[in-house]
This record gives C-alpha cells, structure tokens and sequence, in this order.
C-alpha cells in the first residue's frame, strides 16, 4: 500500500491521499484524541472499509478518543453507519469516546431513522468534541478499573482545589495592601 503524506503548515495535521484505495481525509492528532476528517462528499461501501481500517490503526496505536468530522460528506449508507459504529466500540472498549462532528442534514436522518442517534456522540463543532473528549478523561480518572469512584483521587483532587483558593485569598489580602 503507497500513501502520499502531505503536511500541512501545521505538523500536527496529516493530510493523507490515499491513491491505491482512494480515500481522501485529514488526520490532526493530538495527545488525548484524533480527530479525522473525511474529504469525501459520499460515505458508503466504497469508502467505509478504508475507514474501518483508520479507525483500526488509530486504535492500533493507542488511540482511544476519536472525533470524526462528517461536514463534508452529504450522503452517507448502512455501510457508512457500520464503519461509525466499528469505531464507536473501538472507544467505548479502550474507555474512550467517538464524537461525530459537522453532521449534514442527510446523514442525520439517516442516523435518526437508524435510531443510532440514541447510541452515537454527535455534536455540532469540533470545539465542543474536544472539549467533551476533556470531560470524558477528567470524569475516567475518577474512576476505578472496577467502575467504582476512586475516593483517594478524589479527595487528593478536592484537596488541590482547596490550595489554589487558599493562595487566592492570601493574594488578594496581598494586593490589598498599600504598603508593598
């Protein structure tokens, strides 16, 4: 398999065409996330198997949260949706999240009348994805191997949280003071 590898101006954003299978898509990868955008107008059985593969690799390489920029493509199929949902379980298996960005109106009713919509993370931007990808790793490290909440973390956390308000109010009785 040949792939031509274009960076971009910003290293961290891998533009990939792929000439033997013919998918086009961005790949910006980031310490906690990919996020993948597709290049395509059309997601269906043409393109979700070299889909499942990116997701496969990512997840191979110790990915575990993945947003997936859908604003290009206008037209998805039931193969597109398994792809999705391949890379959905991939997440959810390694305690990460999949968050569907840029949905176009087609392709929402597609997932709605699949009644995935119930299953699936779909957010409007990018932003929201990644900060959503930030609370899904916050709320995780709260909790245990064994889904119980991890009381010491916690605790050690609050206890944090408790130092930077002290230092607040010891600087703000600083600043106070006319004298210095």
């Amino acid at each position: 398999m040949r792939r031509l590898k274009i960076w971009a101006s910003i290293p961290e954003i891998l533009i990939i065409l792929d000439h033997k299978r013919d998918m086009k898509y961005q790949a910006d990868i980031q310490e906690k996330f990919v996020v993948i955008t597709l290049l395509e107008d059309k997601l269906d059985s043409r393109i979700s198997p070299k889909l499942k593969s990116e997701f496969l690799v990512h997840n191979a390489e110790g990915v575990r949260n993945m947003i997936l920029d859908l604003s290009q493509v206008q037209y998805a199929d039931s193969s597109g949706l398994s792809a999705i949902l391949i890379g959905h379980r991939l997440c959810q298996n390694n305690k990460g999240i999949m968050i569907l960005t840029g949905v176009q109106e087609q392709v929402e009713k597609l997932i709605t009348i699949s009644r995935l919509d119930e299953v699936l993370n779909i957010l409007p931007t990018q932003q929201e994805a990644v900060e959503a990808v930030f609370l899904n790793e916050l709320e995780g490290d709260f909790i245990d191997e064994d889904d119980t909440v991890d009381e010491e973390f916690l605790e050690d956390e609050i206890d944090d949280l408790d130092e930077v308000e002290d230092w607040e109010e010891d600087k703000s009785e600083f600043d106070e003071r006319e004298d210095y």
